[in-house]
């Protein structure tokens, strides 16, 4: 057992060499930021399916918005939520809170695209479903490195370096 508590001890005086984690905020401030990561997930989840959905038929300024950005072309891809996870990682106090934040924005982002999608829109894509899923499973773990590449040191190189090329990765596989 005091093995394990050296082991834990050595990782965390390691991890603390890259980012130490910041002072943590009162328990009340935390939940909600946690609440409006949420929340964000919910919304950003229901309006890109609603822009898939509604497209033709978009109020008159969000139309205008879509057809000048196309906007809901650019959310229908897995880029614009690599960046947002990857600010909500970074900018989190701890790398247990990034983990959690982007979990739950995921988690809510996701669940409220395909609820959307089954329920308002009448379809179900169960495979597109699983791959998300399935990232959103993962997410927190690639968080809790993400958190860390904002650190210092090589080791913070090479993790941001490796993030950077996972962005560019999907932004131009994607056309």
């Amino acid at each position: 057992m005091s093995e394990a508590k050296g082991m834990i001890k050595t990782m965390k005086e390691f991890l603390g060499k890259i980012r130490t984690p910041q002072k943590l905020y009162f328990i009340r401030k935390q939940v909600l930021i946690s609440m409006g990561i949420l929340l964000l997930g919910a919304f950003m989840g229901a309006f890109s399916k609603y822009l898939d959905y509604r497209q033709a038929n978009l109020p008159t300024l969000l139309h205008l918005i879509d057809r000048a950005v196309d906007l809901h072309n650019f959310l229908g891809k897995l880029a614009p939520w690599l960046v947002i996870a990857v600010c909500i990682a970074v900018y989190s106090t701890t790398p247990i809170k990034a983990g959690i934040n982007v979990f739950a924005f995921f988690a809510r982002m996701v669940s409220s695209y395909y609820l959307y999608s089954n329920f308002i829109a009448g379809f179900f894509p169960k495979s597109y479903a699983l791959i998300w899923i399935t990232f959103t499973a993962v997410s927190s773990f690639f968080a809790f490195l993400c958190w860390y590449a904002k650190g210092t040191g090589w080791i913070a190189l090479l993790l941001a370096s490796g993030v950077t090329g996972a962005l560019l990765n999907w932004k131009y596989r994607e056309e």
